[in-house]
């Protein structure tokens, strides 16, 4: 997935998710601090959060959609199935969350995964999920 960024700021853990306006991502400094218990309370509720945005069917959707490339608002509604109000709600959820960026061009704003490190997230949940 090509999001248009450089490969400066390619991903590959969470405290280098680089945050825009309306997200305030919590940083973590190793990928060992969650498995030793030293997140911190605040990094605790944003990775709750962040799981929060992720536990609804249609949000699933919109991130799988999104696999494809970055999309509008219509084009995510008509591949989901969803009303337009219901994917804008769906999406803002998500964008707070930090799962995908959005980008204006023109008159269309398009959605996206953050990360490389989301779409390895999704994947590697629904691979757990399919051995439950």
């Amino acid at each position: 997935m090509s999001t248009g960024k450089t490969a400066a700021t390619q991903m590959n853990s969470l405290s280098q998710i680089p945050t825009d306006q309306s997200v305030d991502v919590v940083s973590f400094k190793t990928q060992n601090d969650f498995s030793q218990g030293q997140l911190s309370e605040a990094a605790n509720r944003k990775l709750a959060a962040l799981f929060r945005s992720l536990g609804d069917e249609g949000r699933l959707r919109l991130c799988q959609s999104c696999f494809k490339g970055p999309r509008t608002v219509n084009e995510l509604s008509e591949e989901t199935g969803m009303s337009q109000s219901l994917t804008s709600h769906n999406l803002k959820q998500l964008r707070e969350a930090g799962v995908l960026v959005s980008n204006r061009k023109g008159r269309n704003i398009f959605y996206s995964l953050r990360s490389e490190l989301i779409e390895k997230l999704l994947e590697e949940t629904a691979d757990f999920s399919s051995g439950i």
